[in-house]
């Protein structure tokens, strides 16, 4: 298996094409076109009949849609549905699942019929929780107002106290969900008994039945979750025990409790509201009220309480004990009420001829009287009649229904759940008339997921080996049931994990699916009616659903590989999923060129920018940038289009062939954006010989210098062709060398100063397609390949400074690797209508079941991305382990031609030579790891004690600008500072690394990779002297201290100064301040850029350089 560390963008050339992807886990159902999706539905089934509409269901009821789009809601379900069919036997829908209410009441689940208000019937209070803010109050989670949260690093507790008994039948949780903070496991104790409450709940990952006791879990991805009490226990106080957390701290979201009786307890206090719902708008109307003398007294043995009143046959009339008992009931009768707000009620008091001295006033309990019979996981819905009948014979409490397959007067129901005593097991048949019947060997011994019927043959996958009588022990996760003969049988060997889905192909092919690795295909594998058999597609991935479409099949579901995506834009793979967002603001979009940018000022948030043409509020741009869920849209009014584009030190360089005006300044075929400041920079462009647009192809930079590649005359006013640079110090263009002109498709830095270019070109009067410096002191080189322009690209391979050049001469495609004297071919065997637009190293999984890597020895293979005609099937992008091909994303057209990709980029620099890690022995890596440490210190050293005495050199010559405004490359290129910071300064020392070689470039000088610059000022390092660590209020102090000495600022002797003027920071490495701002000075021996600190609003000091003609040693 082969897969990327990082999220990957794929840039497509066709409208509209459909793509397959290797390790893509899940389908883009909004790339289907008409039909869109959202949400976690547990299936997805159409049904045609008179009527012609189709059905959609998720967890919470089934919807109607109908023929003019319009949606209705059937039926409300309380529960999951997890499947439905069509039983033409009947004309019905079947609808399955684990639910045993329904939303108008006819079938009622008992356990969360009355919901208790804690409001009113409860004191609320917990143990460690917040001391203090707006997540302190417990009671806050009443209704789920306001999340209750608990102290940092502590467990703790909430706990409610009931004015009466209650049982409780259901806990209705949700989590804190705030800043990072949430419950992950805890219990439910019973107060006064200190028992544990044992719960059922659906497992949210997994969707089976889980018990716990005294460790449950909270899920933090779902708005609730419902905790079913399996024993029921009488309470007059229960706590909720949180035992560990994910963040900070533990916390609640919200809790509500359930009883299933509507009990009513009487007490002396009046108005006891013993139920409402949270999600009721309406005062609860279930009460008891008292009415003369009574006393409350507390029963242990039943643990509740009772009133008592003592009466005389006297004193009976005057005294009258009353309770009156009015319950949340809607009133249906023989008497028609006189107003919808009646309400029944029930006196209880002593008769007026009582004898009796002591009376007692206990609870009273309403039952339900309801015509509805029992429902367990299954509906059956008759469209003609729109009529909803549960089986005449109902499953056992908490089954759960995965898979229903009709078949003429009999239903195959698969699922988890157990008959009486055990007499069926997980599948069972029922007959209309005669009710459940059991299958031979009383069904299986795990949970079943799916079944398809074929003829007489039902074929059952889910999580199982055996019968449930342990005869057939070769049923590994898949079975065949005759249903004539009522045996089972095995699919050769089965398979070696669980079956989540079965569907028949359009060539009456069984197609099976789930998380099995075997026998033919990871996911997915195909039988014939005999034996397994090679899949026609490659599909990696569980599939859950496959619906016949117009177009074709639709595949949904955790899929990987072999799927059908529509795309006319940039894709892109995260973890689990494919995204094509820019389709939602563009339908039309084009995107020529992408790449992502880690924005340092909003804590390395991700922006994905891409090139192109997008439409955004009717505005046509050419750049659009994705952050925080939002496009904008960047450089309109521009004509032509966008190229190549690249990030250095946070600017954002786009090259291609254009022209326009953005943001009031004029832009010619490259252009630089300040992605902080979101603006763009004041820049010379490309030019062709006649002044007009020239044609850049390709930015590469190494941090220092921007290399520009295409074909063009001139940079600015600048007579510079076909390759030119510009430094981002001086912000200028200049030549790389002379004596090359053509065209430049790609470029490669290689070791030191080395450039190589590729395109069509000429070396003062010698064609060639591929030149090289040494350095931009030494002539171009040309190179003789046999290779046309079409198609070439390259990237610097290893260590070796070798490059890989791929290109196609007159009949095939090619690509070998230049070590600068000769081309060495690699045995690529690729197809004659091949080409290569890109080449990258990808590293792979230390546990891919593929052993090869290129180069031999590292953990990467090269990507191929374009169009590639390997030995068994066309690709868009390929891994090669430098002998085998192994597809990774596969691409074709609307008319079904093969497609191809343009580029391919990277979340983190992951993909260059650079990169690349070799594997040595562990003794071997301390012996080097020893040597390169005693070599790196050497010439830390070394560079040190020169640095500094060409400083010292240098102050006599000077040149001092007349002001600070003056060009940046006047500004002297140290920055001042003690020794060992100037050693800091010189070579970052990394922690252990792996023993690939070092480099030490500012980027890598591949194009679509994140640039990982600082930022423009400093934080105080761990320098010298006793500045290093310090505050900046300590730095004050320090330079107080020294305001009587009359030596030179240093960092031995900083010195207070101020701002007379404001100061903004241009370049790297300068000190923003306003006027009157309070400066250390630590170095004046430039007499024109002083080195200084400030606070940075924090108390912390950062450091940078400043004209010294803007401070003063006097405050203004």
């Amino acid at each position: 298996m082969h897969s990327l560390a990082s999220c990957v963008v794929f840039i497509y050339s066709f409208l509209l094409g459909i793509v397959h992807l290797i390790e893509l886990p899940t389908l883009n159902l909004d790339s289907v076109g008409q039909l869109g999706f959202i949400g976690d539905y547990a299936g997805l089934s159409p049904f045609k009949t008179k009527r012609q509409f189709e059905t959609l269901f998720n967890e919470s009821g089934i919807l109607l849609k109908r023929e003019d789009d319009t949606f209705e809601v059937l039926f409300s379900i309380q529960g999951n549905i997890e499947t439905s069919c069509q039983n033409p036997f009947t004309n019905s829908i079947l609808f399955g699942g684990q639910f045993d209410s329904t939303g108008d009441g006819q079938y009622f689940n008992g356990r969360t019929s009355q919901s208790i208000n804690l409001a009113t019937s409860a004191t609320i209070s917990s143990g460690n929780g917040a001391l203090t803010g707006e997540n302190a109050s417990p009671s806050s989670l009443i209704c789920s107002q306001a999340p209750w949260l608990l102290q940092d690093g502590v467990p703790g507790y909430w706990e409610a106290k009931f004015t009466s008994t209650i049982t409780p039948s259901i806990f209705r949780l949700s989590n804190s969900d705030l800043e990072g903070r949430n419950t992950n496991e805890f219990n439910i104790m019973v107060l006064g008994s200190n028992e544990y409450f044992e719960l059922s709940y659906n497992d949210p990952i997994t969707n089976e039945p889980v018990t716990c006791t005294e460790q449950c879990y909270l899920s933090k991805d779902l708005a609730y979750q419902d905790f079913t009490v399996i024993t029921p226990l009488p309470t007059k106080a229960l706590r909720i025990n949180i035992n560990s957390w994910d963040g900070e701290g533990g916390g609640l979201g919200g809790v509500e409790i359930f009883r299933s009786d509507v009990a009513l307890q009487p007490q002396l206090n009046s108005n006891n509201s013993s139920g409402i719902s949270c999600s009721d708008n309406t005062k609860s109307s279930t009460v008891t009220t008292t009415g003369g003398d009574w006393t409350e007294k507390f029963d242990y043995g039943n643990y509740q309480d009772y009133l008592f009143s003592t009466v005389s046959a006297d004193d009976v009339l005057t005294k009258n004990p009353t309770v009156t008992y009015q319950p949340r009931l809607i009133y249906s009768g023989p008497i028609t009420a006189t107003t919808d707000r009646f309400k029944p009620t029930i006196l209880l008091r002593p008769s007026p001829s009582t004898t009796v001295s002591t009376i007692s006033a206990d609870a009273i309990e309403f039952v339900r009287n309801t015509d509805g019979s029992i429902l367990t996981s299954i509906l059956d819905y008759y469209p003609q009649d729109n009529k909803w009948m549960p089986l005449s014979e109902q499953l056992p409490t908490r089954s759960v229904v995965k898979t229903i397959q009709p078949s003429r007067d009999r239903l195959y129901i698969g699922g988890q759940f157990k008959g009486v005593n055990s007499t069926f097991s997980n599948i069972v048949s029922y007959q209309y008339n005669q009710g459940f019947q059991p299958l031979a060997e009383s069904g299986l011994n795990g949970n079943v997921t799916t079944s398809l019927l074929m003829d007489k043959t039902l074929y059952v996958g889910g999580n199982f080996n055996n019968t449930l009588n342990g005869s057939h022990r070769g049923l590994h996760n898949i079975a065949m049931y005759d249903t004539q003969s009522n045996a089972w049988s095995t699919l050769d060997e089965g398979l070696n994990d669980s079956v989540s889905k079965l569907f028949l192909t359009p060539d009456n092919t069984l197609h099976i699916s789930g998380q099995f690795t075997s026998p033919t295909a990871h996911n997915n594998a195909q039988w014939n009616h005999t034996h397994f058999i090679n899949p026609k597609l490659l599909e990696v991935g569980p599939i859950s659903t496959i619906l016949p479409l117009p177009m074709g099949m639709l595949y949904a579901g955790a899929i990987k590989a072999a799927q059908a995506y529509r795309a006319n834009d940039a894709s892109f793979i995260r973890k689990d999923q494919l995204d094509t967002l820019i389709t939602t603001m563009d339908a039309n979009a084009t995107v020529t060129a992408g790449l992502f940018w880690k924005n340092t000022s909003d804590h390395d948030s991700l922006v994905t920018i891409l090139g192109g043409r997008f439409h955004l509020d009717n505005v046509e741009y050419r750049v659009v940038m994705h952050r925080d869920g939002v496009w904008t849209g960047h450089f309109d009014h521009i004509e032509g289009e966008i190229h190549a584009m690249a990030v250095v030190k946070d600017h954002l360089c786009i090259g291609g062939q254009f022209k326009g005006m953005y943001q009031n300044t004029n832009v010619t075929s490259f252009a630089m954006f300040d992605l902080l400041k979101q603006r763009v920079m004041n820049i010379n462009g490309i030019f062709d010989s006649n002044k007009n647009p020239g044609l850049v192809n390709v930015i590469r930079s190494n941090g220092k210098q921007i290399y520009v590649g295409g074909q063009f005359a001139y940079a600015g006013f600048l007579n510079c062709a076909t390759l030119c640079t510009f430094s981002t110090l001086t912000r200028q263009w200049t030549q790389a060398n002379q004596g090359i002109e053509g065209t430049i498709i790609d470029i490669a830095l290689q070791n030191g100063e080395k450039i190589s270019v590729v395109g069509d070109l000429n070396i003062k009067g010698t064609k060639t397609q591929m030149a090289h410096i040494e350095s931009e002191n030494t002539p171009w080189i040309p190179t003789s390949l046999d290779v046309s322009d079409s198609a070439l690209t390259m990237v610097l391979k290893n260590e070796n400074d070798e490059v890989l050049v791929a290109g196609r001469n007159a009949t095939t495609v090619f690509l070998g690797s230049w070590n600068g004297e000769r081309f060495e071919a690699l045995n690529v065997r690729l197809g004659s209508a091949s080409y290569i637009r890109q080449l990258l190293f990808i590293p792979i999984d230390a546990g891919s079941s593929v052993q090869g890597r290129y180069p031999s020895g590292t953990d990467t293979m090269l990507m191929a991305v374009g169009h590639l005609e390997l030995p068994t099937m066309s690709a868009s992008a390929a891994l090669f382990d430098g002998s085998e091909w192994y597809p990774f994303l596969l691409s074709s057209s609307q008319t079904g031609e093969a497609g191809h990709i343009n580029q391919m980029f990277t979340q983190s620099d992951c993909c260059t030579a650079e990169k690349i890690h070799h594997y040595l022995s562990v003794p071997a890596v301390i012996l080097i790891s020893i040597a390169i440490s005693l070599g790196m210190i050497f010439c830390m050293a070394s560079i040190g004690f020169l640095i500094m005495t060409l400083r010292k050199k240098r102050k006599e010559g000077v040149t001092v600008p007349v002001n600070a405004s003056e060009p940046a490359y006047l500004k002297p290129r140290y920055t001042p500072m003690g020794f060992s910071a100037m050693l800091d300064s010189v070579v970052h020392i990394p922690a252990a690394v792996p023993s690939s070689k070092m480099h030490h470039q500012a980027s890598s000088g591949f194009s679509t990779s994140i640039d990982q610059s600082s930022n423009d000022e400093y934080r105080l390092r761990n320098s010298s002297g006793l500045i290093a660590g310090a505050s900046f209020s300590a730095l004050v102090a320090m330079a107080l201290r020294n305001s009587v000495s009359h030596q030179p600022a240093s960092d031995e002797y900083p010195q207070i100064y101020y701002a007379k003027f404001p100061f903004e920071a241009k370049e790297f490495g300068e000190l923003s301040f306003d006027t009157n701002t309070q400066i250390v000075v630590t170095d004046t021996s430039d007499h024109v850029w002083w080195m200084g600190y400030k606070d940075d609003g924090s108390g912390n000091p950062v450091s940078g350089l400043f004209p010294s003609n803007y401070v003063s040693s006097t405050k203004p």
